[in-house]
């Protein structure tokens, strides 16, 4: 039931983000929307994978195998 209704709520985000959007600037192409739409989901998606990186990639490394790995 809970992401029936997440699901609900993000989709009515992406809806009226396109009508706002389409409202704004009525010469807007639908592939500019789509890609409009990728970037802002790549974004997002880089923001939330991304933050823990660091210390899962370099921290948790052990400095003698550093050397290795970069070779």
């Amino acid at each position: 039931m809970v992401i029936y209704i997440v699901y609900t709520f993000i989709k009515s985000l992406c809806f009226l983000s396109a009508s706002f959007l389409y409202r704004r600037n009525p010469d807007l192409g639908a592939f500019q929307m789509l890609l409009m739409r990728s970037v802002f989901a790549l974004v997002c998606q880089a923001v939330f994978v991304n933050k823990k990186l660091k210390k899962v990639v370099w921290d948790d490394v052990k400095r003698s195998n550093v050397c290795p790995l970069v070779v």
